[in-house]
């Protein structure tokens, strides 16, 4: 039985579940656009760049404090190590404690040192901003116990109402009150609030609601997560690494054009998320075997629909930057066409570094975005000052690429997978979507 066999053999499932978890990344590209654009048109590129750089700091202090112990949550509850009990009183002392330490630290430097690139930005705005960070926590350790009971639809679920609060409370703040920046960052906290009230909810009717620490526990879940969390803090700034430099280098526009370029170009980073997602909470569970047979499958396929999409956003991204954000915000596109290249390769990194947390290797690719960052990190300064945010965009472009390309070496090496099998589509493959298309024909005509 060949590769396409052995996976096809599984693939209603894994399918279904891909589906469902696209069709939310689909919501939340829809619904996050729709705020995007509210934001963008109320406040113009000016107070979108500093709204976009105050929720930046509670989302950066949020990962530093994660510590792994999010994906940990999944892979020990999905491998049914401890019970959901332990999880669960241990993620709600662990998100109030750490999520309180990171915030006072930040706060703490901010006051005493006043850094430049904070300095368009009011205090108070500040202060609102890092009280959402052990909301922040508690969201994303106990979504990720819902996910490691491979409850994929209550997972969703948490990110469509979380999502739809945003858009909503957006519009409230700037459409209907008129609130400006100040009314966006009340909203802002409120929406993280109710992330974390979703979150809560799913969890109860699975376990008690309680306040606990086990230090047995906590070692071992920080055990397995420290080895992620080192590759997922280091892969967080090279995502928004370029906006902190634009902001130290440029000025406030800069930053509300370069967001919606970043914006854009991260559309392409959906499909691989819900690939990716899906993958983690399923690996587990499965034989190196059958992870081995399908893995490479996922991945080229998941590439090869993210560069088609690529071509597509190519296209019209002129027209839709001009259409949905005004004439103001065209000095996005062209950092837009610049990223979309290393988003395409991202793709790799995102299927192929959840498979390997999902074998118990959580930080097996940190050597690919440590890489990546140090080379972000000498072309943004090289190439802001000269290029403004087009010299971003190629440099987070050429950093991407070089991941993807690492992540791809580091696989094969401790898969003995050919590189070759994870990025091009062969002939079985096309049999594979004649076999899909065929089989959804046959499901259409008995309905």
């Amino acid at each position: 039985m060949n590769q396409q066999h052995r996976f096809l053999s599984s693939w209603p499932e894994f399918t279904r579940n891909t589906f469902y978890t696209l069709l939310t990344k689909v919501f939340i590209l829809v619904s996050g656009a729709l705020a995007t654009i509210i934001i963008a048109r109320w406040l113009g590129p000016e107070g979108k760049g500093i709204y976009s750089l105050i929720v930046l700091i509670p989302a950066l202090l949020a990962m530093a404090g994660d510590l792994g112990l999010g994906i940990a949550n999944t892979y020990y509850g999905r491998t049914k190590r401890y019970s959901i009990e332990q999880l669960t009183a241990n993620s709600l002392t662990q998100a109030l404690t750490i999520g309180t330490v990171v915030t006072t630290a930040f706060l703490a430097y901010y006051f005493i040192l006043q850094p430049k690139f904070l300095e368009s930005v009011e205090a108070v705005y500040i202060i609102l901003a890092c009280l959402t960070v052990p909301l922040k926590l508690f969201t994303v350790y106990l979504s990720c116990i819902v996910l490691g009971q491979y409850r994929l639809s209550a997972y969703n679920l948490i990110s469509l109402i979380y999502n739809s609060a945003s858009v909503i409370l957006t519009a409230a703040a700037l459409i209907v009150f008129n609130l400006g920046i100040g009314g966006m960052v009340y909203a802002f906290v409120l929406i993280e609030l109710t992330g974390m009230i979703i979150t809560l909810l799913m969890l109860r009717s699975h376990v008690h609601i309680r306040f606990g620490f086990d230090f047995a526990v906590f070692s071992n879940l920080l055990g397995y997560g420290i080895r992620g969390y080192i590759g997922n803090l280091v892969q967080f700034l090279n995502y928004r690494l370029d906006l902190l430099m634009i902001a130290f280098f440029l000025d406030a526009a800069s930053i509300g054009y370069y967001s919606v370029a970043v914006a854009g170009a991260e559309v392409l980073f959906y499909l691989p998320g819900a690939v990716g997602t899906v993958v983690l909470a399923r690996t587990p569970g499965i034989s190196v075997e059958q992870a081995n047979s399908s893995t490479p499958i996922i991945c080229r396929n998941t590439l090869v629909i993210s560069l088609v999409s690529a071509l597509f956003l190519l296209i019209f991204a002129h027209i839709a930057v001009e259409i949905l954000f005004g004439e103001e915000f065209l000095p996005a596109v062209m950092p837009l066409w610049l990223l979309l290249p290393g988003a395409v390769a991202m793709s790799i990194y995102k299927v192929l570094g959840n498979e390997m947390a999902g074998r118990g290797k959580p930080g097996l690719l940190v050597k690919a975005s440590l890489l990546g960052l140090s080379i972000n990190i000498i072309l943004n300064l090289l190439l802001i000052p000269r290029l403004g945010i087009e010299g971003a965009a190629i440099a987070t472009t050429v950093a991407y690429i070089l991941i993807g390309f690492v992540a791809l070496v580091i696989f094969s090496k401790n898969t003995g997978l050919a590189m070759r099998a994870c990025v091009f589509i062969d002939a079985n493959d096309l049999r594979m979507y004649k076999h899909l298309i065929t089989t959804l024909r046959k499901k259409n005509r008995r309905g």
